[in-house]
């Protein structure tokens, strides 16, 4: 996605988080009046494509585990991305004997989405820790079963980080988490866990891993993490 750019607010002096920030966001402020409702807005467009990766001929190669990259997007990152014994036994079991990273994230990915089914859920900030919360359960939501399959991803040593946005379907818009899976040779490709495995892989097995290297074209990232700081900062 690209040209992004600001048509307009309701508040003259807006003020927009820089490029590089975590979180893409616009900081408004306005003075209450008692009785009138306090409304915020902003108005942009931009740019945006879909992406495509057909990992079913794509091979990575080793990873330079030296890396400021690898060491940064496979290391734990609490609450939510936790090494437990539970976590490191199950990737172990679901990826050993598996040599290639990209075959390894094929397993994976194929078990979250065979095993975990879609469910509405509160708000993200009450639960301890979300991966253990969708082992436990047995359902998810598009960002919960992201976060189990990039647990289980860092532990089997494939990097990934972690996105949010909007998604436009033909019903309309909605929010949407999914991540990216780094693979060397290839680069960061999109994996939307949440859609899994289409139902129709079996009558067009040339794309079974569409949503392992894709990007539908009206999916719009607005964030590279989650709960950090926002710019400005929030007093």
């Amino acid at each position: 996605q690209k040209g992004l750019e600001i048509v307009g607010t309701s508040e003259p002096d807006s003020r927009l988080a820089d490029i590089k920030a975590p979180h893409s966001s616009v900081y408004l402020e306005h003075k209450a009046e008692a009785g009138k409702p306090t409304e915020f807005w902003v108005e942009y467009e931009f740019t945006v494509c879909g992406e495509f990766h057909d990992l079913s001929c794509m091979k990575s190669a080793a990873y330079d585990k030296s890396s400021a990259l690898y060491k940064r997007f496979t290391a734990e990152q609490a609450p939510h991305i936790v090494f437990t014994e539970q976590m490191r036994h199950l990737s172990d079991s679901l990826t050993r004997g598996i040599q290639n990273p990209v075959d390894k994230a094929k397993a994976i990915f194929a078990w979250v989405s065979d095993s975990f089914p879609w469910a509405g859920s509160r708000d993200y900030s009450t639960y301890p820790c979300i991966p253990e919360y969708v082992l436990e359960s047995g359902h998810g939501d598009c960002g919960q079963v992201t976060l189990l399959f990039m647990t289980l991803s860092r532990i089997a040593g494939i990097p990934c980080r972690w996105q949010s946005g909007l998604i436009i379907p033909r019903s309309g818009w909605n929010m949407h988490d999914w991540c990216e899976a780094y693979f060397e040779g290839i680069g960061w490709v999109p994996v939307d866990q949440s859609a899994g495995v289409p139902t129709y892989a079996s009558e067009y097995p040339e794309f079974p891993w569409i949503n392992l290297g894709s990007k539908e074209p009206l999916q719009i990232s607005i964030n590279n993490e989650w709960g950090k700081p926002l710019q400005p900062a929030k007093k």
